[in-house]
């Protein structure tokens, strides 16, 4: 069992949420760059005619022109096709950022702040992925998952708690000042764990 020391310093709720909007800012640029082309694609095939009838085109223009109803259908599964992309690259974006070597995602770069466990030690991919899913659960009930982050000890969000997860300062200390034998102040780090 591990118990971080009172020095670590941990993230508020405005400075993360800060961190997530400038995340979000980035996902929306690198989405719209590789959904661009795919809305193309997929509205390049409703509107040309097929000229293969067995082809994947041929099958969406006949639902365009003989079908009405079929198209609904289609068009519903093509948003299904950009809901699961999208899932897909925040997943990705976000365990990956959070699992690497920095820690953090390029928001939370910005802002100094990174995601550790208990330890204070970078997380895995596995646990930056529950982390991921587990915020589908902070985000229910008015959000109110994201707002534990003000009021709670740590200031962990509920997906933090159920990954066992903090969002500290990337210098992980409040810097303290220590008188040397001479008089004068030196800075100095404490521990950030205690076994």
């Amino acid at each position: 069992m591990y118990q971080l020391n009172s020095n670590f310093r941990y993230a508020g709720f405005w400075v993360r949420a800060l961190a997530f909007i400038l995340d979000h800012l980035i996902l929306g640029f690198v989405k719209t760059i590789l959904f661009i082309p795919l809305t193309v694609f997929l509205n390049l095939s409703f509107m040309l005619p097929g000229t293969n009838e067995d082809s994947y085109f041929a099958v969406y223009n006949s639902v365009q022109y003989e079908d009405p109803s079929l198209f609904i259908v289609a068009f519903i599964f093509s948003v299904m096709i950009f809901f699961v992309i999208n899932s897909l690259i925040e997943w990705l974006y976000f365990a990956f950022f959070e699992s690497s070597n920095n820690m953090a995602t390029p928001g939370k770069m910005i802002l100094g702040l990174k995601v550790t466990d208990f330890e204070g030690k970078r997380i895995s991919f596995g646990k930056a992925t529950g982390r991921y899913f587990a915020k589908f659960l902070s985000s229910m009930i008015l959000a109110i998952g994201y707002i534990m982050a003000a009021f709670t000890e740590r200031k962990q969000a509920l997906h933090d708690i159920l990954a066992n997860c903090f969002v500290i300062y990337n210098d992980n200390y409040r810097k303290i000042e220590i008188p040397d034998d001479s008089g004068n102040n030196q800075t100095d780090y404490p521990k950030d764990y205690i076994i």
